[in-house]
Protein backbone atom coordinates (compact mmCIF):
# COMPACT_ATOMS: atom_id res chain seq x y z
CA UNK A 1 0.00 0.00 0.00
CA UNK A 2 1.28 3.22 -0.66
CA UNK A 3 1.50 6.20 2.10
CA UNK A 4 -0.33 9.59 1.67
CA UNK A 5 0.89 12.37 3.60
CA UNK A 6 0.03 16.15 4.77
CA UNK A 7 1.80 17.89 6.68
CA UNK A 8 2.10 21.00 8.24
CA UNK A 9 5.42 23.35 8.43
CA UNK A 10 6.14 26.13 10.45
CA UNK A 11 8.86 28.07 8.22
CA UNK A 12 9.11 32.15 6.39
CA UNK A 13 7.06 33.19 9.65
CA UNK A 14 3.94 31.65 9.05
CA UNK A 15 1.95 27.87 9.05
CA UNK A 16 1.84 26.50 5.40
CA UNK A 17 0.26 23.34 4.46
CA UNK A 18 2.48 20.75 2.22
CA UNK A 19 1.23 17.60 0.35
CA UNK A 20 3.52 15.61 -1.45
CA UNK A 21 3.27 14.99 -5.26
CA UNK A 22 3.94 11.70 -7.28
CA UNK A 23 7.92 12.75 -7.73
CA UNK A 24 8.10 13.01 -4.20
CA UNK A 25 8.98 16.90 -3.69
CA UNK A 26 5.70 18.81 -2.29
CA UNK A 27 4.30 21.93 -2.66
CA UNK A 28 2.42 24.28 -0.70
CA UNK A 29 1.45 27.45 0.82
CA UNK A 30 3.86 29.11 3.14
CA UNK A 31 2.00 31.99 4.15
CA UNK A 32 0.74 35.06 1.63
CA UNK A 33 2.51 37.63 3.37
CA UNK A 34 5.91 36.87 2.54
CA UNK A 35 5.77 36.04 -1.02
CA UNK A 36 9.20 35.41 -1.54
CA UNK A 37 9.68 32.38 0.77
CA UNK A 38 9.02 28.64 -0.09
CA UNK A 39 9.29 25.40 1.60
CA UNK A 40 9.08 22.14 -0.41
CA UNK A 41 9.12 18.74 1.29
CA UNK A 42 11.49 16.10 -0.04
CA UNK A 43 10.33 12.72 1.08
CA UNK A 44 13.55 9.55 1.44
CA UNK A 45 12.20 7.06 0.15
CA UNK A 46 10.35 9.26 -2.81
CA UNK A 47 7.15 6.59 -3.01
CA UNK A 48 6.97 5.86 1.01
CA UNK A 49 5.10 2.21 1.71
CA UNK A 50 3.18 1.73 4.76
CA UNK A 51 5.88 -0.98 6.80
CA UNK A 52 6.38 -1.22 10.12
CA UNK A 53 10.43 -1.71 9.47
CA UNK A 54 10.89 1.13 7.13
CA UNK A 55 11.67 4.49 8.47
CA UNK A 56 10.83 7.99 6.21
CA UNK A 57 12.77 10.78 6.36
CA UNK A 58 10.92 14.33 5.10
CA UNK A 59 13.34 17.29 4.69
CA UNK A 60 12.16 20.87 4.42
CA UNK A 61 14.01 22.82 2.14
CA UNK A 62 13.25 26.74 2.54
CA UNK A 63 14.29 28.89 0.04
CA UNK A 64 14.00 32.71 -0.11
CA UNK A 65 13.94 33.03 3.41
CA UNK A 66 15.74 36.00 5.41
CA UNK A 67 17.75 35.06 7.98
CA UNK A 68 17.40 31.48 9.71
CA UNK A 69 14.82 29.47 9.17
CA UNK A 70 12.66 27.74 12.37
CA UNK A 71 10.91 24.32 12.02
CA UNK A 72 8.38 23.07 14.12
CA UNK A 73 6.73 19.61 12.77
CA UNK A 74 3.88 17.95 13.71
CA UNK A 75 2.35 14.30 12.52
CA UNK A 76 -0.84 13.04 13.09
CA UNK A 77 -2.41 9.37 12.05
CA UNK A 78 -6.10 8.49 12.64
CA UNK A 79 -6.30 11.70 15.10
CA UNK A 80 -3.12 10.43 16.93
CA UNK A 81 0.28 12.09 17.03
CA UNK A 82 2.66 10.05 15.23
CA UNK A 83 6.35 9.61 16.91
CA UNK A 84 9.07 11.12 15.08
CA UNK A 85 12.92 12.12 15.51
CA UNK A 86 14.82 15.17 14.33
CA UNK A 87 17.17 14.15 11.98
CA UNK A 88 19.58 17.35 11.47
CA UNK A 89 21.22 19.64 14.11
CA UNK A 90 19.20 22.58 12.45
CA UNK A 91 15.43 20.65 12.94
CA UNK A 92 15.06 20.75 8.80
CA UNK A 93 14.49 16.89 8.78
CA UNK A 94 13.12 14.44 10.87
CA UNK A 95 12.46 10.47 10.46
CA UNK A 96 9.43 8.53 11.55
CA UNK A 97 7.43 5.44 10.59
CA UNK A 98 4.28 5.10 9.00
CA UNK A 99 3.18 1.18 10.02
CA UNK A 100 0.32 1.68 8.70
CA UNK A 101 -1.36 3.31 5.84
CA UNK A 102 -3.81 6.23 5.64
CA UNK A 103 -3.16 10.14 5.78
CA UNK A 104 -0.97 11.62 7.55
CA UNK A 105 -1.65 15.34 8.76
CA UNK A 106 -0.06 18.01 11.48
Amino acid sequence: MRWCALLLVAACGAEGSITPNPDGHATGDSGAQDAGCNTVLVFDPTMPVADPDTTIRVQAQVFGEVGVPSYTWTIEHDSGPVDFTTAAPDGSQIDFIAATSGKRAG
